[in-house]
């Protein structure tokens, strides 16, 4: 019980459980993308086309070069008889088709050369909603890096609650 305590208290309480309440979060949101992506192992396989490209702008870092552009696609497939839009590219990744890019013209661009309405494209669709759809099945590093970024916070609440274990009480040597 006394562990216990020293565990808990002292000054980096608050630490910790930002830590760990955020590590936990993350690391929720990591699992839940890898959780829908693993499900759509398991969707119909039906060709679709490209309907439209189209140019978004993102805010990014200073670091990064402030503005970025990417490519994002609007397709349509074919399922049950009826006709349907999507726009899910990759779980985790959102509508991004392209990596992104420093001018909106670079991304135009690779909008023309890469991804003209009427490419033909593979959709995976859920069997249960047909509304539900995606291009690729596998989850992206933005969860895969949730996932990484969220164990680490959890790591280090724990760790630092255990490197108070290891220091002398209140101080005090040995």
């Amino acid at each position: 019980m006394r562990h216990l305590r020293r565990w808990w208290g002292g000054p980096n309480l608050i630490l910790r459980l930002v830590f760990l309440v955020f590590g936990i979060g993350i690391t929720g949101i990591g699992v839940s993308i890898a959780q829908t992506a693993w499900a759509a192992r398991g969707w119909v396989q039906v060709e679709g086309a490209i309907l439209a490209p189209e140019v978004v702008e993102r805010f990014a870092s200073a670091d990064a070069g402030g503005t970025m552009w990417y490519v994002a696609i609007t397709y349509g497939y074919r399922f049950e008889g009826r006709d349907w839009e999507g726009r899910l590219v990759q779980y985790g990744a959102g509508d991004q088709a392209s990596r992104m890019f420093a001018s909106p013209d670079a991304a135009a661009q690779a909008a023309a050369r890469e991804f003209a309405p009427g490419t033909a494209v593979t959709v995976y669709v859920d069997p249960d909603d047909p509304s539900r759809a995606v291009l690729d099945r596998s989850f992206g590093f933005p969860s895969l890096a949730a996932l990484a970024l969220g164990l680490t916070l959890i790591a280090l609440a724990i760790g630092i609650g255990f490197s108070r274990l290891a220091s002398p009480p209140n101080g005090k040597g040995a």
